[in-house]
């Protein structure tokens, strides 16, 4: 994460990935990423999502653990990784990540500090209490235990008329990332108004002095954030929206509806596509119908891309 700096983004899709690690136990945020062979890519998706393995790919007990330890640590996913790898019997696998996982456990706790003096000094910088965005809240809302999540970047949301306030009330906060809008656009101005009003209230009580979206929206949210998202970041955030996808409290035609009013439907599509072919989240055809962009905006896509 980015030790010491803060965002200028006003909008999620523009919100960047971190550029410099905080001082943890975690691997430089500059580091490659760890190189996957097709078999390792194949087992990490099978185990990255919690609540039980999926399918196992049929080398998935002659594939090296090693690279796909490296990727769901640097993910900030190993403890599910290993939970799902026990699970499933992969015993090499799940004793070579056990270090990774005490290792995520201890630093999230250090990451959950964080955020919560964050959340502190933007309430008190902006007269309300902020809205968590991204792997916060998603590490608070579908993950049995925040830990099992790494939250970074940290993300908040906060007033447009209070953003000059809140980054410099968080300015010396490693990984903390501060965003006014929920769009880059003005398709759907009324969109982070509707966030706001939807949103849970603080709950300091439970350690959380920050709002929290709705689950359409941060369904809708992590979707937009999966196209300027490093490699790593994506597998975090792809774990987030399949654990969204199968919450039986998401309403799917609301997620639709609003793809359709904020005019984001392509990036939920792409979103939704990737969630049923590489982690076998079960999604009719019907709601892929619903989001599914029109053949002209295709063809713009492919030709500006």
């Amino acid at each position: 994460m980015n030790g010491g700096s803060h965002s200028s983004e006003t909008a999620l899709p523009t919100l960047t990935p971190p550029t410099a690690p905080p001082r943890t136990v975690s691997p430089p945020a500059d580091d490659p990423p760890p190189r996957l062979s097709a078999g390792q890519r194949r087992l990490l998706f099978a185990l990255m999502v919690p609540g039980g393995p999926q399918p196992l790919p049929d080398d998935a007990f002659d594939v090296d653990p090693a690279p796909v330890i490296a990727a769901a640590a640097r993910a900030g996913l190993i403890v599910g990784v290993a939970r799902n790898a026990r699970v499933a019997d992969l015993q090499r696998l799940a004793i070579d990540a056990t270090p990774a996982s005490h290792r995520q456990r201890f630093e999230a706790r250090a990451h959950l500090r964080v955020a919560v003096d964050a959340a502190r000094r933007l309430r008190d910088a902006t007269g309300s209490p902020p809205l968590a965005l991204g792997a916060l809240a998603a590490a608070h809302r579908l993950y049995a235990a925040p830990e099992e999540r790494l939250a970074r970047p940290l993300r908040f949301l906060v007033p447009e008329s209070a953003a000059a306030r809140a980054r410099r009330a968080v300015r010396d906060l490693p990984g903390v990332r501060v965003a006014t809008a929920i769009l880059d656009s003005d398709a759907c101005p009324q969109a982070t108004d509707a966030v706001w009003l939807r949103a849970a209230p603080a709950d300091p009580t439970d350690g959380r002095p920050w709002r929290q979206p709705s689950l359409e929206d941060l369904a809708l949210t992590s979707a937009l954030l999966l196209d300027g998202a490093a490699p790593m970041e994506r597998l975090g955030l792809l774990t987030d929206l399949a654990l969204a996808a199968r919450d039986p409290g998401l309403h799917l035609p609301s997620l639709a509806q609003r793809a359709t009013l904020w005019g984001v439907r392509d990036h939920v599509w792409r979103a939704l596509i990737e969630l049923r072919e590489r982690l076998n989240v079960p999604l009719t055809d019907d709601l892929l119908q619903r989001v599914r962009p029109s053949a002209w905006a295709r063809l713009v896509r492919l030709l500006f891309a």
